[in-house]
């Protein structure tokens, strides 16, 4: 693909008669197709102005235009060229990937027949201005309630002096802090604060700067945010075949996971009769439903609980389907939800 938008690019700049057109068509003519920006930093903008004369007879019209890349802009001023008229086309490459080569095509239609689409090659070297150490906060794991800590050192590759400004954090539950500034480096501390939505995100903490290329350092962070209760097993009770006269009973351990102690105490629910898309939730036995309950008892104090869950005797046949429910009245936590399967029988 880059060998062709090259060989593409040459034969417009070559191809081009450079003599006026004595047809009655419009004639585009580029001297230059191309151009390497040579090293960037990475969030750098840069801009090159190519150059498009129209050698024919007739008006030539520069519409639309395509790019191989969102990091590049264009501009053509006019858009519509006279005969032995020019424009100027302004391209924006924003290094915004990498390090790495870069090599983009942009793509502007014409009128002339010859030359349908008028092809621009763009090259870049982009590197890291601002070096992070690590350059990923990745937090696999970070859990409701424990507020942590998190330092990442910052230096400027350039070694330019400059001022750092008030770290930007655009996610809930996260902020950020600078210390041991220098004109050159920085640490950068990113706390959980123990309180956000469950779930995975990725995100970018910004700090502003005033570098004359790079006007910002952005740091990105992944993290998962888990529950405070974890069971074992996690997801599904499974009771398999029951004997109505005999009942059945499974136990579940459900601990603490998080590092910070809390005064709450689970509470678990049993709730009967399956769930789907656009059905209301399940809800607690009935008089016809399997008699199944649930109760928790501490195993270790604050730590770790027994769930069991039992099938009484005597409850008719039937294949269970449900899931048991645990609870903690704590700000953000989940419910914690396992799945009941099993089948009661007749005696044989």
């Amino acid at each position: 693909m880059r060998r062709a938008l090259q060989f593409a690019a040459l034969l417009l700049a070559a191809g081009c008669d450079s003599k006026p057109s004595e047809l009655p068509y419009p004639r585009a003519h580029v001297e230059v197709a191309q151009h390497d920006f040579g090293p960037l930093w990475i969030g750098e903008v840069r801009q090159v102005v190519f150059r498009v004369e129209n050698r024919g007879r007739t008006p030539l019209v520069l519409d639309p235009v395509r790019s191989s890349c969102g990091c590049l802009v264009a501009r053509i001023d006019p858009k519509r060229i006279e005969p032995g008229h020019a424009s100027e086309l302004t391209v924006e490459l924003h290094a915004d990937k990498g390090p790495m080569a870069l090599e983009k095509g942009l793509f502007i239609g014409s009128n002339d027949p010859q030359h349908e689409w008028l092809p621009f090659v763009l090259k870049a070297t982009t590197r890291t201005l601002y070096e992070c150490d690590p350059p990923l906060l990745d937090l696999p794991q970070i859990v409701l309630g424990d507020v942590a800590d998190h330092a990442i050192a910052l230096r400027v590759a350039d070694g330019t002096p400059i001022v750092f400004g008030a770290p930007q954090v655009p996610e809930r539950g996260f902020s950020a802090a600078l210390s041991a500034v220098t004109p050159t480096s920085a640490t950068l501390t990113v706390r959980f604060d123990g309180d956000a939505l469950p779930g995975r995100r990725l995100f970018h903490i910004v700090v502003p700067t005033d570098h004359p290329l790079v006007k910002e350092l952005r740091m990105p962070v992944q993290a998962i945010v888990v529950a405070r209760l974890v069971a074992d097993p996690p997801d599904l009770v499974d009771f398999g075949t029951i004997e109505r006269a005999q009942g059945a009973k499974r136990s579940v351990t459900i601990r603490r996971r998080s590092q910070t102690a809390f005064a709450a105490r689970p509470t678990a629910r049993v709730e009967l009769g399956g769930s789907r898309a656009g059905q209301s939730a399940p809800t607690a036995p009935t008089g016809d439903a399997p008699a199944v309950t649930a109760s928790l008892e501490e195993v270790v104090a604050g730590d770790e609980w027994r769930l069991d869950l039992t099938v009484a005797p005597g409850t008719p046949a039937t294949s269970l389907v449900g899931r048991v429910v645990v609870r903690l009245e704590l700000p953000n936590e989940p419910p914690l939800s396992l799945t009941l399967t099993g089948r009661i029988t007749e005696p044989r």
